[in-house]
């Protein structure tokens, strides 16, 4: 469900469609790039001899994941069909056959380059699905039983070992053109050097994407997974680490994330992951948590933030000792990726539709599918934030121990927790000062949604001032606790 609910959409599919083209362009030996990848995208789309040789080999099978011949005849059943299920279902196909060519682009590209050097079609279409066989699960049946309940699991074990079987065949051509995309990327690094901007991002989105500014318009690229790894992500990061941008424990902390990200798998069924962060209160992709240290001290259905779903506020309101909106939120994007998204948009168009409070005038980075490659100041969040959230955990949970130690009559141990943590105590202080100050910013974003005498343009200016006071607030915070 988590695998359709993102892949189905538009922002997915072009994402997907760059990062392709970059590690294709890598691990074929050239046989493909951007150029040739928009002609392959453009020949799926017409269905052109090249699509159906690839499509004989097992690639490019237009949505039919269930294969059997009873499906496949339900399948064709409906779509034929001239009532309003029929005529969705040819709706959904056309539009998987968008999904599809964004797919096979790039094989269409290889096998058109390997027939033009005197290839058959046979040897230029395996060569094609070579490039991403998702028909390889191997003939262990827990292998393949994670391969099924494991979004997105069997296309990082399949990328991981046509990276290794590309650089095996070819060395040298690999790490030239390995050394293309890491030299491009420390160009993108050097541009950014002293940029505030850059450095305000959290690190997972430093990590995830390239990162260009043309004015205050801010692009985000995405960056392929296991060729960004080795070829962006490390050489960006060790050049941070030795301009002094990361120390020692960011550095290791971004090499960690990246290449456990990359080539580490968590096992754990899609059934379940959304529960267990759910139960440890954390975002495990990003880090932050999912209800905030002060929130905890509301009821569950006061616990919302600016960008909350009405859809969530309104069960929060209804069942106020049971419902956390944010939570809510947390578990729909969970289980059904950007379909869940597109859910909590729709409920905040409901709303904003039989309301009688004037909305805020939207960001370009409020639209759907634009806002992820584009953003614009003031960000919404920045890794300070983080950064002062994982400060306040960690001083908190020492001087609380410390507390509890001796009020159990154990004083010593207590003088000792806090003589090991010399700055605990006076972080402890700062921490709940720019807390409650932090909350204050989330009461007074709320106060201004709320109105219902400010103009929507006048509500996006109060709204930005906002956030640009408390994004500085964190970042002060930090930097003092880094002192």
């Amino acid at each position: 469900m988590l695998t359709r609910g993102v892949t189905s959409f538009p922002d997915f599919m072009i994402a997907n469609a760059i990062r392709d083209s970059m590690s294709a362009w890598v691990v074929t030996g050239g046989k493909t790039n951007p150029v040739a990848a928009m002609k392959g995208f453009v020949s799926s789309l017409k269905d052109t001899a090249s699509r159906q040789a690839i499509a004989a080999a097992g690639g490019g099978t237009a949505g039919y994941y269930d294969v059997t011949p009873g499906d496949v005849r339900h399948q064709l059943n409906e779509e034929y069909r001239e009532d309003a299920k029929g005529l969705a279902l040819k709706a959904w196909e056309a539009w998987n056959a968008i999904g599809q060519a964004s797919e096979n682009m790039n094989r269409i590209a290889v096998f058109e380059k390997l027939k033009s050097e005197g290839a058959t079609d046979a040897e230029a279409a395996f060569q094609a699905m070579d490039l991403m066989d998702f028909s390889m699960r191997g003939d262990w049946v827990a292998a393949r039983w994670l391969a099924t309940t494991v979004p997105f699991l069997n296309a990082r074990l399949q990328g991981l070992y046509k990276l290794g079987r590309s650089y095996r065949a070819n060395k040298i051509g690999f790490a030239v053109r390995g050394s293309v995309i890491a030299a491009a990327t420390l160009a993108i690094a050097a541009a950014n050097w002293d940029d505030d901007r850059y450095e305000e991002l959290p690190e997972w989105d430093k990590d995830t994407y390239y990162h260009v500014w043309v004015g205050d318009t801010h692009i985000r690229i995405p960056k392929p997974f296991e060729v960004g790894a080795i070829f962006s992500t490390l050489p960006e990061r060790l050049a941070r680490f030795i301009g002094g941008k990361d120390d020692p424990e960011k550095f290791g902390e971004a090499i960690y994330r990246g290449f456990s990200d990359t080539f580490a798998f968590d096992p754990t069924p899609q059934l379940f992951r959304p529960l267990l962060e759910q139960y440890a209160n954390k975002n495990f992709f990003t880090g932050s948590p999912i209800e905030s240290f002060y929130q905890q001290d509301l009821l569950p259905g006061h616990r919302t933030r600016a960008g909350t779903s009405a859809m969530s506020r309104e069960l929060g309101a209804a069942f106020p000792e049971a419902v956390s909106p944010v939570r809510l939120d947390a578990l729909l994007r969970g289980y059904l990726g950007t379909l869940g998204t597109t859910i909590m948009m729709a409920s905040n168009i409901v709303d904003e539709v039989i309301s009688d409070t004037p909305t805020p005038t939207k960001r370009i980075d409020e639209i759907p599918v634009v806002r992820r490659f584009i953003k614009t100041d003031p960000p919404k969040y920045t890794r300070f934030i983080d950064d002062f959230y994982d400060m306040r955990e960690e001083v908190t949970q020492i001087v609380r121990s410390a507390k509890r130690l001796a009020g159990e009559g154990n004083p010593e141990a207590a003088y000792k927790l806090l003589a090991e943590n010399p700055k605990a105590a006076a972080l402890y202080t700062l921490a709940n000062r720019t807390g409650k100050r932090m909350a204050d910013f989330s009461k007074m974003m709320q106060a201004v949604r709320a109105d219902k005498t400010m103009r929507p343009d006048e509500k996006r200016r109060r709204l930005d001032e906002i956030t640009v006071a408390r994004n500085a607030l964190a970042r002060r915070a930090v930097e003092a606790a880094r002192q």
